[in-house]
């Protein structure tokens, strides 16, 4: 079937949901906006914003920031999204990457979804904060886990190490170099050490640590546009893990996509 022919990693952009939550709380601790000890009140599952209401799975009270990620409350992420603003959120998710091509040398590749901030209601920063209304690859959203992994720096991802003629001589081979710096390496400990506590006891990503390793991740369920009435579908989603192994000593980064 011709359908499924093409690379779903490059080619498929979907919303990432809750995974994206990491990122913008390292915008907002980047921009000292926040700290992660600093407090927010969760408004015990549901926060009205104009005429929308926003829900978690689990009503809260007040969270820490850290406790924010690993027990993944939307309302919280809305909150720091509105106070990071339209422009600086904006400019972090480019930075990470989203909303163009990661350049891997693999055909048919596509940017994914991100509207400019110019067109951003106070609703869609606010859903922005917890991954909706952004279309991203898993390639894309690999390689920007891979920038918390890795201490703040954006590379971008490679497929070969090396091409070798018939005797197995090099003909040309292929080093991985930052393209740029997105955050300081402390914020990206910081950040790392939260997406630890995502796959420890009481995170939301418990199951996702193999035994005998530390791992760190972030969860997401992002509900899927029905393409008839153009609203979220009751019984569609899409479910992700993203994160690294070892925790402390990142070797490995991995995404897992279920549509």
């Amino acid at each position: 079937n011709p359908e499924l022919w093409r690379n779903r990693i490059i080619t498929d952009s979907f919303e990432p949901g809750s995974t994206f939550k990491v990122f913008l709380i390292s915008a907002a601790m980047q921009e000292n906006v926040v700290k992660a000890k600093d407090r927010v009140f969760c408004e015990n599952g549901k926060y009205k914003l104009a005429r929308h209401t926003i829900n978690d799975v689990h009503p809260y009270g007040w969270l820490t920031i850290a406790e924010v990620v690993k027990f993944s409350s939307n309302i919280a992420a809305s909150k720091v999204a509105l106070q990071v603003g339209n422009e600086r959120y904006f400019r972090y998710i480019q930075a990470f990457g989203f909303g163009s091509l990661t350049g891997v040398h693999l055909p048919g590749e596509v940017k994914g979804i991100v509207r400019h901030y110019r067109k951003w209601r106070p609703i869609d920063l606010a859903v922005a904060g917890f991954g909706q209304s952004i279309g991203v690859t898993a390639l894309q959203l690999n390689t920007a886990i891979a920038v918390l992994a890795n201490g703040g720096e954006y590379i971008p991802p490679l497929i070969a190490r090396a091409i070798v003629d018939a005797e197995g001589q090099v003909v040309e081979s292929f080093e991985p170099r930052p393209l740029r710096r997105v955050i300081h390496e402390k914020t990206a400990e910081q950040i790392r050490a939260m997406m630890h506590s995502v796959t420890q006891e009481g995170g939301t990503g418990v199951n996702a640590a193999p035994e005998g390793y530390t791992a760190a991740g972030k969860t997401g369920t992002a509900q899927v546009m029905d393409p008839v009435s153009g609203r979220y579908a009751s019984n569609r989603y899409t479910s992700l893990f993203t994160g690294f192994i070892p925790a402390d000593n990142p070797r490995l980064v991995m995404t897992v996509v279920i549509h």
